[in-house]
């Protein structure tokens, strides 16, 4: 069995049509950016 590994990120999302976190009306707009940082990430 072969194993596959995707690296996606900001620019496949928009240029699928999906919001990316940093555009204007993007998903940071309904999230507090220190309730999803990596610290709080890792604790949880």
């Amino acid at each position: 069995m072969k194993k596959v590994l995707i690296l996606s990120g900001a620019g496949i999302s928009a240029e699928s049509g999906n919001r990316t976190f940093r555009d204007a009306d993007g998903l940071r707009e309904e999230y507090d950016v220190m309730e999803t940082d990596i610290e709080n990430f890792l604790v949880s």
